[in-house]
């Protein structure tokens, strides 16, 4: 069964959309976290690589936030190009979040 299955699984069968992937007391959720953890684990080798997926999370915010100052100052090159700035705001971090993400699937690297 593939990451993207198991993540939409485990997620369909959270019993509310108050607790997800966290907390609860219900069986299924702790099995769901349980399956989710694991293969995720499985996917990326976290285990393997000494690390943890709070320490990897962490780690991909971060890269997130500091690229994110490019943002701004890609914004207010493109207004002198008459561009609005909001929206070129609003459009590379869109681009920035997908960019991020996709990198860290594919590469499947801490």
């Amino acid at each position: 069964q593939g990451l993207c299955a198991l993540v939409v699984e485990c997620i369909m069968a959270c019993k509310s959309l108050d607790e997800p992937l966290t907390g609860g007391k219900s069986a299924a959720n702790a099995g769901c976290r349980s399956r989710l953890r694991d293969a995720l684990d499985t996917y990326f080798q976290i285990s393997n690589r000494q690390t943890s997926l709070a320490t990897e999370f962490r780690a991909g915010t971060t890269a997130f936030l500091a690229a994110s100052n490019n943002f701004v100052v890609n914004a207010a090159i493109m207004r002198h190009a008459g561009f609005d700035q909001t929206t070129s705001v609003v459009s590379g971090a869109f681009a920035g979040g997908i960019t991020s993400i996709t990198s860290g699937l594919l590469s499947n690297l801490p």
